[in-house]
């Protein structure tokens, strides 16, 4: 009897941690979901970043830093500090880059589709949806990544020729939970480019922040083939 009662309340037991266990399971998709819910309801984003561009040519990274704005659907803007004075920004429907010429010189511009402005960047512009657009997977995480992130692989359903494959560092903690920390984008030649966000704010964001006309006196060039 005594037996018989104790296999009982080990099987109670059992069954109780069941529920547990199988709501704990994350998979690819509910890190998605969790981003998607997070910026569908967040319709503007200011974030300062660190971006590292690693170029698979010179075998080279460059460190760059500055603010990032976003207000959905579609506008986007790149404020560096480091470099001074660059600024890459899209209305939604063209993006205009500007770069700042040494010592004190007014420098030059190049104009274009918005579509390659914000390339990796589509699912917090909100022009791009994570289950739509992407084939998903987690990655196993590595002891370089953000601190209580999952690691989100994205690879384009469609061509894109801007982009091989995305990872995003999602944050699983309790209050930034869908919150995305950190961006590694690779392209076509094995280039990757990662940005870093911290300083988070989701207020909203004046509409000529978008509207950006290059400094009185600078040339226009045509875009690189790159871009």
């Amino acid at each position: 009897m005594h037996l018989l009662r104790s296999c009982s309340l080990a099987l109670a037991f059992l069954f109780a941690l069941a529920p547990a266990r199988a709501q704990d399971a994350v998979t690819a998709e509910v890190v998605a979901a969790r981003v998607q819910t997070f910026y569908d309801r967040t319709p503007a984003v200011r974030v300062r970043f660190q971006q590292h561009y690693w170029s698979s040519a010179y075998r080279r990274t460059t460190t760059s830093r500055g603010t990032l704005s976003i207000s959905r659907p579609g506008r986007i803007r790149f404020d560096y500090t480091t470099p001074s004075g660059k600024v890459v920004v899209s209305d939604g429907a063209s993006f205009t880059y500007y770069e700042p010429g040494e010592e004190g010189e007014v420098g030059q511009f190049w104009r274009g589709s918005a579509d390659g402005a914000s390339a990796g960047l589509g699912f917090l512009t909100g022009t791009a949806r994570l289950d739509r657009d992407y084939r998903l997977r987690l990655r196993e995480p590595a002891g370089s990544d953000p601190a209580s992130t999952d690691a989100l692989v994205l690879t384009p359903r469609r061509a894109d020729p801007h982009v091989q494959q995305i990872v995003l560092f999602v944050s699983r903690a309790p209050g930034t939970e869908g919150v995305v920390m950190r961006v590694a984008i690779r392209d076509h030649e094995d280039n990757w480019n990662r940005f870093d966000f911290s300083n988070f704010s989701f207020d909203a964001i004046d509409a000529g922040t978008f509207a950006y006309a290059p400094p009185e006196g600078a040339r226009e060039i045509t875009p690189p083939a790159s871009e």
